[in-house]
């Protein structure tokens, strides 16, 4: 799962990921370009959606390799619920937020309010480099029967 239950630190990398990743660089003005196609393919058929939020400038002026849509958090649990449903997988990648994790739930902290609403209110859509546009059809369709329905 992905429970934080220790302390401790993401910071591995063997020599052979980074000689893999060194070589992907070769690739990356393909990827990048690929990942735009995709972000804008999403942007717009999603980008007008009532009670939806997109990340300013994504797919415009920045690029990611993840499409992250915000709303409220009852409509990102059934957009997560259908999604699981059509056997579509998402991903709330942060989950709760740190604190929320058993390995820093007792560590002193001033209250979290855009953390847990962050956590409760974004959800992960499908995004790699040859997903296609059915696929996102399929992912969009779903996200528009939540918040337009009928």
């Amino acid at each position: 799962d992905r429970e934080a239950s220790v302390a401790a630190t993401n910071g591995k990398l063997s020599e052979y990921a980074a000689a893999y990743g060194l070589a992907g660089l070769d690739m990356w003005k393909l990827q990048r370009a690929e990942y735009q196609t995709i972000l804008a393919y999403y942007r717009a058929a999603l980008g007008d959606l009532p009670g939806l939020s997109l990340a300013p400038g994504l797919g415009e002026d920045w690029i990611t390799a993840t499409f992250c849509i915000e709303a409220s958090p009852a409509a990102i649990l059934q957009i997560e619920r259908d999604l699981a449903r059509a056997e579509i997988a998402s991903r709330r990648w942060w989950g709760p937020g740190i604190q929320g994790h058993r390995a820093f739930q007792d560590l002193p902290r001033t209250a979290l309010r855009t953390t847990e609403r962050l956590a409760a209110s974004t959800l992960g859509l499908p995004c790699w480099p040859g997903i296609s546009v059915g696929e996102i059809d399929e992912v969009v369709a779903v996200v528009k029967g939540v918040l337009r329905p009928g």
